[in-house]
């Protein structure tokens, strides 16, 4: 077998190339001795003495280093190593067969967990059948699910709490994520606080009542979702964050268990973001119904001398219905980017990026998005109402003259009249078919815009192609889209503005333009430095911060206790021209573009 080191009382040593020889009398691995136990190091083979007769096996791995031996006649202890080597499955219950508790128990069983799902009839073939489709979960009895786990969620109503065996839930982490059917009153007390009450000796955390049993049972991507948690335990709190962040969430920390009155209204809440851009969008709307009611249908019957036309309130449901939609559509997207441009005005006249912005505009600005989207429904149903009405019965400025013909039309049985009848087959005009061309691309931008508001194809885009498509194809659509209506309103003479209003198509061209002007002194090069300069945290000397950190640039200062703007505000109107005026003074005069600052003010107050 090659050299030998010496051979003592209490054992003997293989090294160097023996090991390679003493290996090879192993067996699969294995080495078998009814005289010694084997260690392996990194580079030897201790051999020690043994009692005779008590066979040992050895588990030598590629690097010829072994394990723990155990005896030939102790199999079971070999099975139970190997078994307490294996990481131990994390363990959960949830009590409540239902389809919540079904549904987020095989939510949780996918995330590498034992879920014990308690029922109050553990036989019921229908929940067994449900239940089978769900792998790591195990229908037991509730209380046989509430001994085998530290945590367990319950997912029953409210009015079982007081059925809960106390005695089996001291101690343990309970997850209430039950949720009220009507709104209440934030003075009473949530369902997990009356968990509280009847289990004191438990720790009760709010959590995961935001989820619903079909996103969970048909597994839909809620990656982003944000959990709400809240305990008056911080242990549990942290078992419960770190499960949500196991099954892919978003955990946030409400505070105390009282806050989970605040996360039971969540649930209840109907598109709390939507309700005032909705209302805002929809008062334009009727407002502007009724303005072209009153234009078209009641001032042309009220200034004319002959009888009234009742034929014309046959356009209230389709013709008003298409031109209100394109005018409130127009005046929405300009919506999306006046506060935008506000918002720069605002910064350059403070000179600073550390001042919060007026509560009106931080709110305007916050509901661009939602803006955005009523925007493209009306931009939809404008071009899907314009489709049936495309003609030139109703659009003459778009076609050419059509040929006239006299013709006796019969009036009735009896009489018949001559009259100078129209016949349409002529062709659009180069107006027309621009104004068509300025309308698709406009509806096709908005569509983009939409698509890409969307938080999963949001998430897709790197920051510059967000910007690039919220900003720039955001502006191309409002610039196409105020072409689109500027050119059907082109061409009208003052005999159109009936009882001194225009027509819709002129007055729809009042914000979208007015928007455009203001945008114009912010693209001037030496505007848009400064204002860069501004939002990279370069402040302009004496720029103040209202309740900010002081330092400008990012870096740590100390907190300027300074009036507030309330306080400051009679001040301030006085100095709200040379406030404006100063930054542009100052970056004119070092750059020589005196005509940008002449076009600023003219803007300034004109408007």
């Amino acid at each position: 077998m090659g050299k030998m080191g010496e051979i003592g009382e209490e054992g003997r040593t293989v090294e160097g190339a023996d090991q390679e020889d003493f290996l090879s009398r192993s067996r699969d691995g294995k080495f078998y001795s009814d005289t010694f136990d084997l260690c392996f190091g990194n580079d030897d083979v201790t051999v020690k003495n043994t009692t005779p007769g008590n066979d040992v096996i050895i588990n030598i791995d590629d690097d010829h280093r072994s394990e723990e031996g155990l005896h030939l006649g102790d199999e079971e202890k070999l099975e139970e190593n190997e078994k307490a080597e294996k990481p131990k499955k994390k363990v959960l219950s949830v009590i409540g067969s239902g389809d919540y508790g079904r549904a987020i128990a095989g939510r949780i069983a996918q995330c590498d967990y034992t879920v014990f799902v308690g029922s109050r009839d553990p036989s019921n073939p229908d929940i067994r059948n449900l239940l089978s489709s769900k792998p790591g979960t195990r229908l037991v009895s509730q209380d046989q699910a509430m001994r085998e786990s530290e945590v367990i969620l319950v997912a029953v109503g409210k009015d079982h709490y007081a059925k809960l065996p106390s005695h089996l839930l001291r101690g343990k982490v309970l997850i209430d994520v039950a949720n009220n059917t009507t709104p209440r009153s934030p003075d009473q007390p949530s369902n997990a606080e009356m968990l509280q009450a009847l289990l004191p000796k438990s720790q009760v955390v709010k959590a995961f009542n935001v989820l619903s049993a079909y996103a969970l049972e048909n597994s839909q991507a809620q990656g982003s979702k944000e959990i709400p948690i809240a305990s008056d335990n911080e242990h549990a709190k942290r078992v419960v964050m770190d499960l949500a962040r196991a099954m892919g969430y978003n955990p946030v920390d409400r505070g105390a268990l009282t806050n989970a009155r605040e996360i039971e209204a969540i649930p209840l809440k109907l598109l709390p973001n939507w309700k005032t851009p909705f209302r805002i969008v929809a008062g334009m709307w009727f407002f502007h119904y009724l303005l072209l009611l009153a234009k078209f249908q009641i001032c042309e019957n009220v200034s004319s001398s002959t009888p009234w036309n009742w034929s014309s309130f046959r356009h209230l449901g389709l013709l008003n219905a298409n031109r209100t939609s394109a005018i409130t559509a127009l005046w929405t997207l300009a919506s999306c980017y006046l506060p935008g441009v506000i918002a720069a005005y605002t910064q350059l006249a403070w000179g600073t990026k550390y001042r919060r912005f007026p509560s009106w505009l931080d709110a305007w600005l916050r509901m661009r998005k939602q803006l955005g989207l009523l925007m493209f429904a009306l931009g939809a149903m404008h071009t899907i109402l314009g489709t049936a009405v495309w003609s030139a019965h109703y659009d003459k400025f778009m076609w050419e003259a059509p040929t006239l013909v006299r013709a006796e039309v019969q009036y009735n049985d009896t009489v018949f009249v001559r009259k100078e009848v129209p016949i349409f087959d002529s062709q659009m005009t180069w107006q027309g078919e621009l104004f068509i061309t300025a309308g698709a691309i406009s509806i096709f931008l908005t569509c983009i815009l939409a698509v890409t508001s969307l938080p999963s194809v949001g998430a897709a885009l790197s920051w510059r192609e967000f910007m690039f498509v919220q900003s720039k194809l955001g502006w191309m659509a409002l610039l196409m889209g105020t072409l689109h209506n500027g050119l059907l309103g082109f061409g009208f003479s003052k005999e159109d503005f009936t009882c001194s209003l225009p027509s819709g198509a002129q007055y729809a061209l009042h914000v979208p333009c007015l928007v455009i002007l203001l945008k114009l002194p912010l693209l001037c090069p030496c505007v848009d430095r400064r204002l860069q300069r501004i939002r990279q945290g370069h402040d302009r000397p004496g720029a103040k911060h209202y309740g900010t950190t002081g330092g400008g640039g990012g870096g740590g200062g100390v907190v300027k206790r300074e009036p507030s703007p309330v306080a400051a505000r009679g001040k301030r109107r006085k100095r709200v021209q040379p406030m404006l005026v100063q930054p542009f003074a100052e970056s004119f005069r070092n750059n020589g573009e005196f005509i940008v600052f002449i076009i600023f003010r003219f803007f300034l107050f004109s408007f």
